[in-house]
């Protein structure tokens, strides 16, 4: 018996360097048939992809050299990676990419989100089981689009002035003037655009319920751009129950301000400033199949809109402020109402 053992434990061993060999070898052959037709580039970590690299590089305060490295390492162009879950991505590089990208929407390009996305935002059950996320996704956006083009026209955003005016002095007064020897214009823009879309989309104006929505939102941001791993203590897992979080509240004042609605039609009034912002439009407008959106379904959209406008509309006052600061001569300008054209 002493004597077969070492035996047995060669033949075994031997038997699961030849597995292990077949096995890489199926996975290599594999890969390399699925990548014949793709831009160069790698996908990273099993699951995580490159995303552990692309994170760092943000930490860093640089997000920008994840993109620039992979340029230089592999196309100036064109180059594929793996982020957040996602096996399929790649970047398109430079003026040609964009003028596709723009001028191919739908035809050859379409939405597509982080597998994580998918799992915080996603919500409602599909009413065909075998569309996948992107599919809903796709379809969903279609459907929404074509249910607010109309409602974004300048002509009904006219109508907002006066709230976005309003909202404006009261953060220079009470958020910004405090903070001016000390103010850090991005996390206040942030703050001031939020509060905005609360007030424009939600009817939401008690700052203290604003404030709770911008903490669980910032967790929510957190999570989708993160590692895509959910059990607890992950910061995808906090995402998706901040977000359960979020969903209850918005359609909880989607239901109130349902039956306000349906109020003032059975008493026939026709207040025009209750009946013209996107909730009530939303309630009232069916797609193109004559279908309306249900509560979920409404408040997935508008935290969509919340999602979309928190960083962009931000970023874009806040880059607005520093170039202002930066050209006096452009600052005086705006400040004396005009509409400076360089």
């Amino acid at each position: 018996m002493d004597l077969l053992l070492p035996f047995i434990l060669s033949i075994l061993l031997l038997s699961t360097s030849l597995a292990l060999s077949l096995i890489f070898s199926f996975f290599t052959n594999k890969q390399h048939k699925c990548t014949q037709n793709l831009p160069p580039g790698k996908t990273g970590w099993p699951v995580i992809g490159e995303t552990l690299d692309l994170i760092l590089s943000g930490l860093k305060g640089h997000p920008e050299r994840f993109l620039q490295e992979r340029m230089r390492q592999h196309s100036s162009t064109i180059f594929r990676t793996s982020l957040f879950g996602s096996k399929k991505m790649v970047f398109f590089c430079g003026p040609s990419a964009n003028k596709f990208l723009f001028s191919n929407e739908i035809k050859h390009v379409a939405t597509w989100w982080p597998r994580s996305f998918n799992k915080v935002f996603l919500s409602a059950t599909p009413a065909d089981p075998s569309h996948t996320p992107d599919m809903i996704i796709m379809e969903e956006s279609k459907r929404f689009r074509h249910l607010i083009l109309g409602f974004l026209k300048l002509e009904a955003l006219q109508n907002y002035i006066e709230i976005m005016d309003s909202v404006a002095k009261r953060h220079i007064e009470e958020e910004w003037a405090p903070k001016i020897d000390n103010l850090v214009v991005a996390q206040q823009a942030k703050l001031y655009t939020f509060e905005l879309a609360c007030r424009i989309l939600l009817r939401v104006t008690d700052p203290s319920k604003v404030a709770q929505f911008e903490d669980r939102f910032g967790n929510v941001l957190a999570g989708v751009m993160s590692l895509p791993l959910d059990f607890p203590g992950t910061a995808l897992n906090r995402a998706i129950k901040n977000a359960d979080f979020i969903r209850q509240d918005i359609v909880a004042i989607i239901k109130k301000r349902k039956m306000s609605l349906d109020e003032q039609q059975q008493n026939n009034n026709k207040d025009s400033s209750t009946t013209r912002d996107l909730l009530a439009h939303l309630l009232h407008t069916a797609d193109e199949n004559g279908k309306f959106m249900n509560e979920v379904e409404i408040a997935d959209k508008i935290i969509g809109l919340l999602i979309a406008g928190y960083d962009t509309a931000s970023s874009t006052l806040t880059f607005i402020l520093k170039y202002l600061a930066e050209y006096p001569h452009a600052y005086n300008e705006v400040f004396k109402g005009n509409i400076y054209n360089g």
